[in-house]
């Protein structure tokens, strides 16, 4: 009984399930910004009808739009449920990895260190703190699980729940192609079938997809190409995305102390990034050309292609995030001296939290000041409004993150008063954005052409009614 307890209490999971609530508790602090004011998965208000099911422009996410119904029963839920379903997902997947890694077989210290490496790294930040980032938690959710169905089954059940699960990956988000391919060549890596019989399990799995891929562009109305910047395709742009991807999955260091010019600290910079150094260096003198790590390298690169192809950011580490925890642990088993190994593990994982936590305070502040804008907004009305005119000063402000934005772009561009109001109103809101104060006069017309009930005036933190 006492090694049985005190093997639950060194299994990371146990601490991640005993924090979990206080975890909940610090997220629910944090308030909508950004695209999560204009996203499916805020409270909808209209009618749920099959059209709004089917792929819009270039997203196809019907579990989003499912979720945003049901936020629309209350409006209240909204953003708490959101919090609690993403949180949930991450635990899911974060115990998904542990059961994946028991698979290969891998020490129990290397697993746990790669289990917590998972949880708390920063690839994490731009999905955990997110509030719109429901499809990127439960697209690696349906992936991890259509890999765990393929290596702990066999025959037909494999087949079955493995492309189903593969399926509703990508119905969740896009990012989940990469699970219709990589599992058969995971399970050729470690010596269980032959390469022949990976080729035909992976061009098994490639045909749900085509299939998937075929009834997207039929079920499409239009797309929207033009003047595009996902669409925009340079090599200066591939290099930095690559760079983007490796640095903010595998360096913790605190980056908003190094890129945001409002909060920039060179001490917090240099700490940051010196006390993960040594474990990353003994995770790359440790790298043979195995195949094991040759097939997780290789993953995850693919499984980031359309987005280093493009536009990356933050968010889009989660759905690779877990190739590079198995390569740690593959890698890890590989160090000999384990002390040095749970030294320097420890330092990386302690920058980790820190930068997780700063990171988490800072979206704080920018959902907090969004809040206060729309309840200032709110305030100066002295009736419900239909339609209004928000005028934006544009003073060159840059962002950090979708989490982490101008004071503009935490009020929602104007669309954080509908949650203050309870969806009630305004109905309309039509923006306009201004490099210079003597440029408000000319839009008054127009406000009173568009046949506005008021127009509002957004400068830096405050939003003045100015008619």
């Amino acid at each position: 009984m006492k090694d049985m307890k005190a093997r639950i209490r060194r299994n990371p999971i146990f601490w991640i399930l005993l924090t979990a609530p206080l975890a909940l508790l610090l997220l629910c602090q944090l308030q909508p910004t950004f695209d999560d004011w204009t996203y499916y998965t805020i409270p909808q208000t209209t009618p749920l009808t099959i059209r709004s099911l089917l792929p819009d422009g270039n997203y196809w996410r019907p579990f989003d739009v499912l979720f945003g119904h049901l936020l629309g029963l209350d409006y209240r839920l909204f953003p708490l449920l959101n919090h609690l379903f993403i949180l949930l997902g991450h635990i899911l997947n974060t115990l998904l990895i542990c059961r994946i890694l028991q698979w290969f077989q891998v020490g129990r210290l290397s697993r746990n260190l790669s289990v917590i490496f998972f949880y708390l790294s920063s690839g994490t930040l731009g999905t955990v703190l997110d509030i719109d980032s429901l499809n990127q938690v439960y697209s690696l959710l349906w992936g991890l699980l259509a890999l765990y169905s393929y290596i702990s089954l066999s025959g037909c059940r494999r087949l079955i729940l493995w492309l189903l699960c593969a399926l509703l990956s990508v119905f969740a988000k896009e990012s989940g192609y990469i699970w219709f391919v990589c599992p058969p060549f995971l399970v050729w890596s470690v010596g269980k079938a032959s390469f022949r019989h990976a080729m035909r399990q992976a061009a098994c799995g490639c045909l749900p997809f085509v299939l998937y891929l075929v009834c997207r562009f039929l079920l499409t109305d239009s797309f929207h190409l033009e003047n595009n910047v996902y669409m925009e395709f340079t090599v200066q742009r591939l290099l930095r995305n690559i760079s983007l991807l490796l640095g903010m999955t595998l360096y913790p260091v605190d980056y908003a102390s190094l890129i945001h010019p409002q909060h920039r600290h060179l001490a917090v910079v240099v700490v940051t990034g010196l006390l993960p150094l040594p474990f990353l260096w003994l995770l790359l003198r440790s790298y043979r050309w195995r195949k094991p790590l040759t097939v997780l390298l290789l993953s995850f690169f693919a499984g980031a292609f359309v987005n280093l192809m493009t536009v990356f950011t933050l968010m889009h580490c989660y759905a690779v995030l877990p190739f590079a925890a198995m390569m740690t642990a593959l890698l890890c088993e590989q160090i000999k001296n384990k002390r040095v190994l749970i030294v320097s593990a420890s330092l990386y994982l302690l920058t980790a939290a820190f930068t997780l936590f700063h990171h988490g305070y800072a979206a704080w502040l920018s959902g907090k000041t969004g809040e206060r804008m729309a309840r200032s907004f709110v305030s100066q009305c002295s009736r419900p409004v239909n339609k209004v005119m928000l005028i934006h000063l544009e003073k060159g402000e840059t962002k950090y993150s979708s989490f982490w934005v101008i004071p503009y772009e935490a009020f929602g561009w104007g669309y954080s008063v509908r949650q203050q109001t309870g969806y009630q109103w305004p109905k309309t809101i039509l923006n306009e954005e201004i490099t210079d104060k003597k440029q408000l006069e000319s839009l008054l017309p127009k406000a009173e052409k568009a046949g506005c009930d008021g127009v509002w005036y957004a400068e830096d933190d405050t939003v003045k009614r100015i008619r």
